[in-house]
């Protein structure tokens, strides 16, 4: 599994990254919401974990285009 991880906090993102890869996904992080929305569009990822307080985004609105534009199930 393929796991996009978009968090700016640095300890909250190297933890969830470590953890899941010791778990066996893939994990792509990135702490900018704009990388996150380019790697959202190559529609690799199984699954998208998305932080909603994102310094210059509003992750809520984030997630309300990714809905619309990438090709990540939504659950």
């Amino acid at each position: 599994m393929h796991i996009l991880l978009i968090e700016d906090d640095q300890k909250t993102g190297e933890y969830l990254k470590k953890g899941l890869g010791e778990s066996g996904y893939a994990v792509d992080w990135t702490q900018h919401g704009a990388d996150g929305l380019h790697l959202a569009l190559d529609g690799r990822y199984d699954l998208i974990i998305l932080d909603v307080m994102l310094p210059g985004e509003d992750g809520f609105a984030l997630c309300r285009w990714m809905r619309e534009q990438s090709s990540c199930r939504q659950v």
